[in-house]
């Protein structure tokens, strides 16, 4: 809808999830959620439904790129690597299959309404998935724009509520980054530790 409307994003990071789905022989990860940080990136690892568990590479578009990550081969060496996640499914297999490739950037629409239209949940901005937040916020800007339209002014606080929910994940975000200092000068742990000075706009077309 918003590439319709002419209407762009304001983008703070690219980054960009590798996963598959691997079939277990038990319940080997049990009902926790593994997240695992490493040099390039972090792992993710949970089960579900189906005897089946999905494991994720969230890392950066460039790095994913000069590393190879993109073919299941050099992502697969890369699983093997980690010290929590690959010793669980050391009896689990691979669905080759079933690798894919996801964008996962942080970003906010240049505009969150206008005239008989209002942008809600990833339409109006994108958040890391390690903030845990994405279906609280589909859920809540779903309920802020139910008011919005009703309301005399609405839709102008709608979009202050948006950006100012965005600008207070942006510091949340970088927080979280921080809290790993591991490796202080790797390209994708550094350029995550800090809120973003400067956002590159551009259109929806290119998300």
């Amino acid at each position: 809808m918003l590439r319709a409307l002419g209407v762009g994003h304001r983008f703070d990071d690219r980054q960009t999830v590798i996963w598959a789905r691997f079939d277990l022989p038990g319940p080997v990860l049990g009902h926790s959620t593994w997240l695992e940080s490493a040099p390039n990136g972090w792992w993710y690892a949970a089960e579900v439904p189906g005897g089946a568990a999905v494991v994720a590479l969230g890392t950066d578009p460039r790095l994913a790129k000069s590393a190879g990550l993109y073919n299941l081969p050099p992502w697969a060496v890369a699983l093997s690597g980690t010290r929590l996640i690959a010793p669980r499914l050391a009896q689990a297999r691979l669905a080759p299959d079933s690798f894919r490739i996801t964008a996962s950037h942080s970003y906010r629409a240049e505009r969150c309404a206008g005239a008989n239209w209002i942008a809600v949940g990833d339409a109006a901005t994108g958040l890391d998935p390690l903030s845990s937040a994405g279906i609280y916020k589909a859920l809540s800007t779903g309920q802020q724009a139910a008011r919005a339209v009703v309301q005399e002014g609405g839709m102008a606080a709608y979009t202050q509520r948006v950006g100012q929910d965005y600008d207070g994940y942006l510091i949340k975000r970088a927080e979280l980054y921080q809290s790993e200092q591991r490796w202080p000068q790797n390209g994708f742990w550094a350029a995550r530790q800090s809120v973003p000075e400067q956002s590159t706009s551009v259109f929806a077309r290119s998300f």
